[in-house]
């Protein structure tokens, strides 16, 4: 059994899709706040550069926020949850999570100590970084990629 905690502290910041890439990465440059993505399609690249950044997407699991462009995870600690992701993801900062989310594009994992719960990755995933704990991620093998697509 996974031993899982992610303890949620800071300011809440909601934001629309469409607010302007500047500002949602404004909130991303952060630290200590929680980012939640109301429904919708976000284009643009976004970039974690604070640290212990929780971004949440609308929904139950997520599934409603789309986010048209690639996501990069530089600062420590940041999670992100509920997102379609339509470029790739680089996870290069440490204790970095993704959970509920689907990646089309390439995952890139350098960071140490990332988490990845219950996901669907469609393109090539390249994990370098030491302590990975990964659960029921399908299109990681030894997961087929989802049937569905991402």
């Amino acid at each position: 059994m996974a031993n899982l905690r992610y303890g949620f502290s800071g300011e809440v910041v909601e934001i629309a899709p469409a607010t302007p890439v500047a500002e949602v990465n404004a909130a991303l440059a952060r630290s200590n706040v929680i980012v939640f993505l109301r429904s919708g399609t976000y284009s643009g690249d976004l970039d974690f550069s604070g640290s212990n950044v929780t971004l949440f997407g609308e929904g139950p699991q997520g599934g409603t926020v789309t986010i048209n462009g690639n996501v990069t995870v530089n600062g420590s600690g940041n999670r992100l949850r509920g997102a379609r992701i339509l470029g790739d993801l680089s996870l290069m900062g440490s204790s970095a999570g993704i959970t509920y989310s689907r990646v089309g594009g390439a995952i890139a994992v350098s960071g140490s100590g990332a988490v990845l719960l219950n996901n669907g990755f469609c393109g090539a995933a390249t994990i370098s970084g030491s302590g990975l704990l990964a659960l029921g991620n399908a299109g990681l093998q030894p997961i087929v990629p989802p049937a569905g697509g991402c």
